[in-house]
C-alpha cells in the first residue's frame, strides 16, 4: 500500500498518461498481459493498479476502445481495468475465480447473487481467453460500470443477451430502490426539504 494515494491519484495519472475514462457502454475490448500489479489507497479502500504500460484502454491494437481485459502472467482473464467480468455460455454464468488474483468486488458479489437468485448457476473458475471468444454473452461489473455488457472483444462480436439483461435490470431496479427483493442492501437516504 502506497500512503497517500487515492483513486482519485490514481485517475489523473492516467488521463496524464493518455487513457481515457471507462465509459458505461462497452463497445469494444481488448485482452492485454497485466504481469505487475500495485496496490494504492487506504486500508478501507485498497485499488489494483496495473502496469500501465501494458493496459492501453481508449488506444487499442486496432482501433479505439472502451475497456481493457486484463490477463494475469499465466493467461487467465483477470479483470478490467475497474471492473469484474462475467461470461455466459449455454444459459450458465462464469467469472474468474479469486485465485486468479482478481479483485474481490463488492459489485461481483452482488452480481453473483442476484443470478442465483433469478434461477442462474454462476460458476467461479479459471477462465481462459477462447472462453471469452466462444461466449454466449459477456458483461462486465463495478460501482460505477454497473452491469455493463460487452459488445466485442479482440474484435469477436458478442452482442447483448437475454441473462445480461436480465441481470442488469434486477441490479438497476435494486440500486434504484425500485425493487423490494433485495432491498435489505440498501441504506434509504431521506430526502432534504428544500428552502
Amino acid at each position: 500500500i502506497l500512503p497517500g494515494i487515492t483513486r482519485d491519484t490514481v485517475t489523473q495519472i492516467a488521463q496524464d498518461l493518455g487513457y481515457t475514462v471507462v465509459e458505461k457502454s462497452i463497445i469494444r475490448s481488448d485482452l492485454y498481459l497485466a504481469d505487475e500489479v500495485f496496490m494504492c489507497g487506504t486500508a478501507a479502500e485498497v485499488t489494483p493498479i496495473r502496469s500501465v504500460d501494458r493496459v492501453t484502454v481508449g488506444r487499442g491494437r486496432r482501433g479505439p476502445i472502451t475497456e481493457a481485459i486484463l490477463l494475469t502472467p499465466e493467461g487467465f482473464v483477470a479483470d478490467g481495468s475497474g471492473e469484474n467480468i462475467f461470461i455466459v455460455r449455454d444459459g450458465v454464468i462464469y467469472t474468474p475465480d479469486l485465485a486468479t488474483g482478481i479483485l474481490p468486488g463488492i459489485t461481483r458479489d452482488t452480481i453473483r447473487q442476484i443470478a442465483q437468485d433469478l434461477g442462474y448457476t454462476v460458476v467461479e473458475k479459471a477462465i481462459i481467453r477462447s472462453d471469452l471468444y466462444l461466449a454466449d454473452e459477456a458483461f462486465m461489473c463495478g460501482t460505477a460500470a454497473e452491469v455493463t455488457p460487452l459488445r466485442s472483444i479482440d474484435d469477436y462480436e458478442i452482442g447483448v443477451g437475454e441473462v445480461t439483461l436480465k441481470i442488469q435490470k434486477a441490479y438497476l431496479d435494486t440500486v434504484r430502490g425500485h425493487s423490494e427483493r433485495w432491498a435489505q442492501w440498501l441504506d434509504p437516504v431521506p430526502q432534504m426539504a428544500r428552502s
